[in-house]
């Protein structure tokens, strides 16, 4: 094990940890190098193996680089020090009765920040609104393979999938791959695709937003919690994108072998929530982010949380927000606001002068 160590360079020995994992029944190397994320051949290489054989109680070395841990766009700004009555470890976020078009619940809603993969809901919104062929056969490339941060995908360059595929890929697990291929098949390219990102947010009053790239790996794709209600709002009036966001697990086949893909959103895995619409992101920049549409007692409500710390943290402020909102004290807020005769407006126009009716911020 020790001859291991000095193939590693002397800065990587200094940058690196070390831990073993036991080999249990049904374990195979390909999964803990998933599992650990790590290269299978590093696996083999640190473990002197020459293939990919492992026995039950073997123990495996696994070296994985300290983390200098980059703190996100709203930790810097000091959002987080900013209390509010829920207690949420988001450093941004909103609450909206969908049917009456109010906010019930904002906290940092209009800063704009890194938004991670909630730009897959517009990457989703554009495939569909502008008809593009769902049955067309899409090829993973090197230029889905080169994408710049959390780059392993099991949608191997050369792998063949529809269109309806990789979007569902997207929205459900929040595939890379999948959703770069989407914007590079778009007519007249990549180019193309940003800049009619950038024209749908300005369409939906997203006065906050800018797109960079159909993933949101890239930081420069920003959005305010508001903003994000406006899209959402949008994304809930395509049905393909309720059915795909939502569901729990699909199948698919990369060349000769099947993988199992499941939802991004603990929430839906669950099953414990009426969900429609759902996305989930992250890059350290953004922290841990969550755009959904919950059905509450029959009632509808957008709920936007960015910059939790952990995917943890989202979920029990995404619970928090669940049990504020099943309060009677809520119930009964948007049963006056029904009978006094609101007239319920597109939620892109009446969130421009929105204003929070219950709680502080």
């Amino acid at each position: 094990m020790l001859s291991c160590l000095f193939l590693w360079s002397c800065e990587t020995a200094h940058t690196a940890a070390f831990r073993y994992h036991k080999v249990s029944s049904g374990d195979t190397l390909s999964e803990i190098s998933q599992k650990y994320k790590v290269r299978l051949r590093d696996l083999r290489r640190w473990n002197n193996l020459k293939s990919n054989r492992i026995l039950v109680g073997q123990k495996i070395l696994i070296y994985t680089r300290k983390k200098n841990l980059e703190k996100s766009v709203a930790t810097k700004l000091g959002l987080k020090k900013k209390g509010d009555f829920l207690k949420l470890n988001s450093s941004a976020a909103i609450v909206i009765d969908q049917k009456t078009n109010k906010v019930l619940f904002e906290k940092n809603a209009d800063v704009a920040l890194p938004i991670a993969s909630l730009t897959k809901l517009m990457t989703a919104l554009l495939v569909i609104e502008n008809e593009l062929n769902l049955g067309k056969t899409i090829k993973i490339t090197h230029q889905e393979a080169n994408l710049e941060r959390y780059n392993y995908s099991r949608l191997k360059v050369g792998s063949k999938f529809t269109r309806a595929q990789l979007l569902h890929l997207a929205l459900m697990s929040s595939e890379n791959r999948a959703a770069f291929a989407l914007g590079r098949t778009f007519p007249g390219g990549l180019k193309a695709f940003v800049d009619a990102m950038n024209v749908k947010s300005k369409i939906l009053s997203m006065w906050s937003t800018k797109f960079t790239e159909p993933t949101g790996l890239n930081s420069g794709n920003i959005s305010s919690a508001r903003d994000l209600a406006k899209l959402l709002d949008a994304a809930s009036r395509i049905p393909l994108i309720e059915k795909f966001s939502t569901s729990k697990m699909s199948r698919v086949k990369v060349f000769n072998k099947t993988h199992r893909f499941r939802n991004s959103n603990l929430l839906i895995r669950s099953g414990n929530w009426d969900i429609s619409v759902s996305k989930t992101g992250f890059i350290r920049p953004s922290g841990k982010c969550l755009a959904m549409i919950t059905r509450i007692k029959g009632n509808p409500y957008i709920i936007v949380t960015l910059d939790a710390n952990k995917s943890l943290d989202r979920t029990k402020d995404a619970k928090r927000i669940f049990t504020w909102l099943a309060s009677e004290k809520v119930a009964f807020l948007s049963l006056q606001s029904h009978y006094l005769g609101l007239i319920a407006k597109p939620v892109h126009e009446s969130l421009r002068k929105s204003k929070t009716i219950f709680g502080p911020s």
